[in-house]
């Protein structure tokens, strides 16, 4: 290596740890961390594992053995729960109520950030060896600035401890089939038996090791060598991890409830964490993903999260890595194949190191527990050696330089280090911009992490680490307690925050109080909360989801001032009966919390009421399928065309529940009259000091045989006491009527003085209608004597000159 090189490799090694570092002490505990500390704990000291969950312990001990350096901290096994085997309240008794919460939270991660530094020393080696000492720094730059590999690896949970052993494994196995010596075999026999004991989906590796032996074998077979002997060596390399795991459980011997009928097994402990892990994948778990909240998850979850997790630079130096590869490959058996074929022994450890994370991936697709990109991080140091390692940017080795000498051909368009430079720089500018909030990372396909929230939840964007933030935040602007919405197994005054518990938090009712209308006050909804997860009503926070926030502390948790109530009018609900049945009343006291709301019911396709004063539109819908957008158009079809085209200004989207539970899908919009486009008109002119019209729609022409919809806007003087009916006729120059447009959708027991009334005149014109010009004739008549009521200007008032002609 070169001293710029050397110089490159230590610099970035020091930029990663500090990051880590920063990371670990500037975000509060995530929602994971405390069990997998509390039940690591307890298997360093123990060797026990009463405390029980599906993770297998390995990886969670790497990180707890700081806590020897606690004195005063409670071991587990004095909690009063312990014979219980009740993790969660353990931990609650144990850990989480230490203080400070930083001690026994910051020294794990410590721990964490050391391996996951040598996980990143060990990417480079592995990658420089390949391609050479460049090819191990673009590697190494990856890991240093790549956001979801510093926001797991700062954290004591068991996925980085899994990544990293997964990993060493699959190294350690393709240094074996390249050199199948003995030291080789033992180290990764010993490492497979470790990454087994670190993660479940670790079981992956012997298939892959498997078929990589085969391969190997075959190309024994060919040379006349010697191939059986492979084969037993990967037999016996199986057998000793397996071992190394049975050993990681201190060589237990028990039966294991329901299993080959209760005979004892060894290691029963792992097996039975494989029974709890199928028991969680058949359950599911509360997962979001493009406005949707499922329980069974979605095959596409992984390939999103993945897409729009990971950051652009990375994807677009993958992608053209791959361009790069295929031009590479046919370029160079084009032109002489033979120089360029490489043996079989290559392809066994080529595709051993690759076939991992395609199986892995492949994997991903049919996983129900969609809760997290940070399930996809065993696939990213494969990632970075594979695009780091596409081009061979100067001869790393004798073994590198025995393969290919003649050079790599150049890009024909643009040249690479040009392009490497600007990415690379994007990528660290887009990382450092964030820091330590890496874990609320989105690239710039959905907008930042500022809108991430719309399309990922859970570990994805909270996971309770932005707790520090949010008390920072607080002392700042001296805002007082908030309404705290978040979900987490400890107090958030352990990190200052001053609160008022709301759903889903303990001490909180189960579902927020005036969810369509919430009370006054400052609101922290974590965003996670926000997107429904994991609540007994997904849509419980959704009204702060229709509203800009007074500010996003952290990416992680959204700020709400809501105001009080203006002052005035009485508030209002209206509901439409068409074509659904309304909410129940009692549902709706509920919901807005108003002691005295005046309710209303029409029929929405052919009127419309807007009283004076603050007011909603209730109305039920059909389920909501597939992904939301943020504005959905699949909302505004809610309403019937008129509506929408002429209504659609004076409403704004308040509350969505868009899938059936205890109530079917309903939509809230709030009303805002003075936004509603009312056409302009002559004078209102009053008929009997019951109604006053107001203005019309005007149609100027139509073809006969058609229909004509005409609006009228009408003012409540005096509600009238018996039924009425408002007319629209279409006469001709004799004043007989061609077309009637008569009805009313709006009960008159429902009338108060100052309210506006929209009818909606569907006028069907005659097929043999002569072309000419008519005239639009508006007013109301008595419903019991069909008398019609006077106005200002006579018995009619006339609105418009309507010109029909031929179709």
């Amino acid at each position: 290596m070169k001293l710029w090189q050397r110089v490159g490799v230590l610099l970035l090694l020091w930029l990663c740890f500090a990051q880590l570092l920063n990371a670990a002490m500037s975000l509060s505990a995530t929602v994971d961390e405390g069990f997998h500390i509390t039940s690591g704990y307890e298997y360093l000291r123990t060797g026990e594992l009463h405390l029980f969950d599906e993770h297998p312990p390995l990886a969670k001990a790497l990180f707890a053995w700081p806590l020897f350096f606690v004195p005063d901290l409670p071991p587990p096994e004095v909690a009063s729960d312990y014979a219980k085997e009740d993790l969660i309240a353990v931990t609650q008794e144990t850990l989480l109520a230490y203080r400070p919460l930083d001690r026994v939270i910051v020294a794990p991660r410590v721990a964490a950030a050391l391996l996951t530094l040598f996980l990143v020393a060990t990417l480079f080696r592995y990658t420089a060896s390949l391609a050479g000492p460049t090819a191990g720094l673009l590697a190494l730059t990856f890991c240093t600035f790549d956001p979801n590999f510093l926001a797991h690896g700062s954290l004591a949970t068991t996925d980085m401890g899994a990544t990293a052993l997964i990993f060493w494994a699959i190294w350690a196995g393709t240094r074996w089939l390249e050199r199948p010596t003995a030291r080789h075999w033992g180290i990764a026999a010993l490492l497979l038996g470790l990454a087994q004991g670190a993660k479940l989906t670790a079981l992956m590796l012997y298939p892959v090791l498997g078929l990589g032996a085969l391969v190997n074998a075959e190309a024994q077979r060919r040379r006349g060598a010697e191939w059986k002997s492979v084969l037993f060596a990967f037999a016996g390399m199986a057998s000793a991890s397996l071992l190394v795991l049975w050993a990681l459980y201190s060589f237990e011997l028990r039966p294991v409830p329901g299993v080959l009928s209760g005979l004892p097994l060894p290691a029963a402990s792992h097996i039975e964490r494989w029974l709890r892990l199928q028991e969680n994948l058949a359950y599911g778990r509360e997962a979001f993903l493009l406005g949707q909240n499922s329980m069974s998850g979605w095959w596409y979850y992984f390939p999103v999260a993945f897409l729009i997790k990971t950051p652009l630079p990375v994807l677009l130096l993958g992608l053209f890595s791959t361009l790069h590869t295929v031009y590479h490959v046919l370029t160079k058996y084009a032109i002489r194949i033979t120089h360029y074929a490489l043996r079989i022994t290559d392809y066994a450890s080529r595709i051993t190191f690759y076939l991992f994370p395609l199986l892995y991936a492949a994997a991903s697709l049919t996983s129900r527990l969609n809760i997290g990109y940070r399930h996809l991080l065993p696939v990213l140091p494969f990632l970075y050696v594979a695009v780091a390692g596409s081009r061979k940017y100067e001869v790393g080795s004798k073994r590198a330089e025995s393969r290919e000498s003649v050079p790599t051909p150049r890009h024909p368009l643009l040249p690479y280090s040009l392009l490497l430079t600007a990415l690379l720089a994007w990528l660290a500018l887009g990382t450092l911009r964030i820091a330590p909030h890496y874990l609320t990372f989105f690239n710039e396909l959905v907008g930042g992490p500022a809108h991430g929230w719309r399309y990922l939840a859970d570990s994805n964007t909270d996971w309770g680490q932005g707790l520090k933030a949010l008390a920072d935040y607080q002392e700042q602007h001296a805002l007082g307690p908030v309404r705290l919405a978040a979900f987490l197994f400890y107090d958030p005054a352990a990190y200052g925050v001053d609160y008022i518990p709301s759903a889903p938090m303990t001490g909180a009712p189960p579902v927020l109080p005036q969810r369509f209308n919430p009370a006054p006050g400052y609101y922290a909804i974590s965003v996670t909360a926000l997107d429904g997860v994991p609540l007994p009503l997904p849509s419980m926070y959704d009204w702060f989801r229709h509203r800009e926030p007074l500010a996003q502390i952290g990416y992680a948790y959204h700020l709400h001032d809501v105001p009080a109530a203006p002052t005035g009018a009485g508030a209002w609900i209206a509901q439409c009966t068409q074509p659904q049945a309304p909410l129940p009343t009692d549902i709706l006291d509920e919901g807005f919390g108003l002691s005295e709301a005046r309710y209303l019911a029409f029929d929405c396709e052919q009127s419309w009421l807007l009283p004076p004063g603050r007011g909603w539109y209730v109305r039920t819908i059909p389920p909501l399928t597939g992904p939301r957008r943020p504005e959905d158009p699949a909302l505004d079809a809610a309403w019937p065309d008129w509506v929408a085209e002429t209504l659609q200004p004076a409403l704004s989207l308040s509350y969505v529940q868009p899938t059936p539970g205890a109530l079917p899908p309903f939509t809230i919009w709030e009303a805002a009259p003075d936004a509603l486009p009312i056409p302009s008109a002559a004078p209102a002119t009053s008929l009997a000091e019951t109604l006053a019209l107001v203005s019309a729609t005007q149609p100027a022409q139509a073809h006969a045989g058609s229909s004509v919809d005409v609006l009228t806007y009408w003012r409540v003087l005096t509600p009238p006491a018996r039924p009425l009916s408002l007319m629209l006729h279409l006469r001709d120059a004799a004043g007989q009527p061609i077309a009637v447009g008569d009805g009313l959708g709006v009960p008159i027991e429902q009338w108060q003085n100052g309210d506006l009334i929209v009818q909606r005149h569907q006028l069907t014109l005659p097929p043999e209608t002569p072309p000419g010009t008519y005239h639009l004739v508006a007013g109301a008549y008595w419903l019991d004597s069909l008398e019609r009521l006077s106005s200002t200007t006579g018995p009619d008032i006339q609105l418009a000159e309507l010109v029909i002609t031929l179709q």
